[in-house]
C-alpha cells in the first residue's frame, strides 16, 4: 500500500540492475498505483537491455514507458542522428546524446504532467509562478526557487528571508551587466587598436584603454562572484515550500538508482540538477545493496541478468559504446563486440569528413597535453598489442550531467 497518495513517484530508469532496484523499491514505498517508471531509449542499447526491460515489467506488475526523440520528419534518432542534427560530436567532455535523448525529453514530461505550483504550507496553487529566484552556482549550474506571495503577506519572517534573495539577485544582475559592457567596451578598443597599427600614437593610446577596460573587468569579476555567492546563500535560505504538482494537487518525488557507494558525487550533481523537483536515491537507504547482491535476487527468482554484464561491463548502457567510458571500455568493446565497436568507427569517420575537423570521442595524454584519439586510433594501437586498463569507466551522466548544459 502506498504511504501517501498525494505523492506521484517518477522512476528515471535506465535498463541496469541498479534501475531495477531502484524502480522495486520505489514502487515497495509509494504503491505500484502512485508510480511510473520511464526509460529514454537511446536506440543504440544493446538487444538484451529490451529482453530484461520487460522482464522487469512482468516482475514488477508496471509497464514503463519509453521515450524517444523524433526528427523533424518523424523518425526516431539514435546518438550519431543527434551528433549530426547538433554538429557535435559527443565526448568524454560533453554529451549532447544523453542530454536530447534523455534529460530534455524527461524533464519536458515532468513540467507537462506537473504543470501547477503549490504551495506546501499555505495550500496556494498557481498556473505559473508570479515570483522566483534565479540563481547560478558555482557550477554556473541554473537554478530556480519559486515564492510563495500569499506567505509573504502572512510571514514576516519568510518576507524578510525572500526580500534578502531579491536583495542580492538584483545586485549580482547589476554587477553582470557591467562586466557585459566592460566585456563589449574592450572587445572595440581592441578592434580600433588593429585598425590603428600604422598610427603608433593612437595605437598606444588605445592599448592603454584596453589595460584600463581589463583592470576593471577583473574587479568587477570579483565583485560579480561575490555576489553569486551572497546570491546562492541567500537562495538556500529559502524553503521548498512551492512544490511543482499536478492538476490534482499531487507533488511528484523523481528516484534515481544511485547508491552511497559508487555514485556519491553523481548523487550531488543529480539533486542540484533536477531542481525544483525533489529527488530520492532509494539505493542510498537501508537495506544497502551492491549489483553483486541485486544479480543474486534476480538469479532466484529466475531472471536472467542482461548481457553486458556477463561480457564485463559495468553498465548496461548504449550497448557498451557510452562516449564518456574512456580507453578501456571502448578497447574492451573492441575484443568483445569488435562487429559493433568498426561500425561505430566508421560513423566516427564519417562525422569527421561531414563536420571537416579533427573531432574525436577519445583523447589521450601525450606529453602533458591531451591529444584527439580516434576509434581507428585506438584500434590500431591495441592490434599492435598495446593494453589498456579497463575499469568502471565515468558513467555517461545520462540524468546528471557535471556541468550546465
Amino acid at each position: 500500500m502506498p504511504q501517501d497518495d498525494n505523492t506521484i513517484c517518477i522512476v528515471m530508469y535506465g535498463g541496469g540492475l541498479t534501475s531495477y532496484e531502484n524502480a522495486r523499491r520505489s514502487i515497495e514505498k509509494y504503491g505500484l498505483d502512485n508510480t511510473e517508471i520511464w526509460f529514454a531509449d537511446t536506440r543504440v542499447e544493446d538487444a538484451d537491455l529490451y529482453r530484461f526491460n520487460h522482464d522487469v515489467e512482468n516482475i514488477l506488475g508496471k509497464k514503463i514507458r519509453v521515450f524517444s526523440k523524433h526528427s523533424k520528419d518523424g523518425e526516431k534518432m539514435d546518438i550519431w542522428d543527434v551528433f549530426y542534427s547538433q554538429r557535435m560530436l559527443g565526448n568524454s567532455r560533453l554529451d549532447p546524446c544523453s542530454k536530447y535523448l534523455k534529460r530534455v525529453p524527461l524533464r519536458r514530461a515532468l513540467d507537462e504532467m506537473f504543470p501547477f505550483w503549490k504551495c506546501s504550507y499555505c495550500g496556494t496553487m498557481v498556473e505559473a509562478l508570479k515570483r522566483s529566484i534565479d540563481v547560478e552556482d558555482i557550477d554556473n549550474l541554473q537554478k530556480k526557487k519559486g515564492i510563495c506571495l500569499s506567505c509573504m503577506s502572512e510571514n514576516g519572517e519568510y518576507t524578510k528571508v525572500v526580500n534578502h534573495a531579491i536583495r542580492c539577485s538584483t545586485e549580482l544582475s547589476e554587477v553582470s551587466k557591467k562586466l557585459d559592457q566592460l566585456t563589449k567596451e574592450a572587445v572595440v578598443s581592441i578592434q580600433e587598436q588593429k585598425l590603428m597599427e600604422s598610427d603608433r600614437l593612437l595605437q598606444s593610446e588605445i592599448e592603454g584603454m584596453v589595460d584600463d577596460i581589463k583592470s576593471s573587468q577583473a574587479i568587477t569579476i570579483t565583485e560579480r562572484n561575490q555576489w553569486k555567492i551572497k546570491t546562492l546563500d541567500a537562495w538556500q535560505n529559502i524553503d521548498d515550500r512551492m512544490q511543482r504538482v499536478n492538476l490534482k494537487g499531487q507533488k511528484v518525488i523523481v528516484t534515481l538508482g544511485m547508491d552511497n557507494i559508487e555514485d556519491c558525487h553523481r548523487v550531488n550533481r543529480a539533486r542540484q540538477y533536477w531542481i525544483p523537483y525533489k529527488v530520492e536515491f532509494p539505493l542510498t537507504e537501508k537495506p544497502f545493496v551492491n549489483k553483486s547482491k541485486i544479480k543474486g535476487h534476480l538469479a532466484a527468482i529466475g531472471i536472467e541478468i542482461p548481457r553486458l554484464y556477463k561480457e564485463g561491463f559495468q553498465h548496461n548502457n548504449c550497448g557498451g559504446f557510452c562516449v564518456k567510458a574512456g580507453m578501456g571500455q571502448f578497447a574492451h568493446l573492441l575484443k568483445v563486440n569488435p562487429r559493433l565497436y568498426l561500425s561505430h568507427e566508421r560513423k566516427e569517420q564519417e562525422f569527421r569528413e561531414f563536420i571537416g575537423r579533427d573531432v574525436s570521442i577519445l583523447r589521450r595524454m601525450e606529453n602533458g597535453e591531451k591529444i584527439n584519439l580516434t576509434m581507428k586510433m585506438l584500434r590500431e594501437r591495441v592490434e599492435k598489442g598495446e593494453d589498456f586498463r579497463f575499469d568502471a569507466g565515468e558513467a555517461c551522466s545520462c540524468v546528471n550531467p557535471p556541468s550546465p548544459e
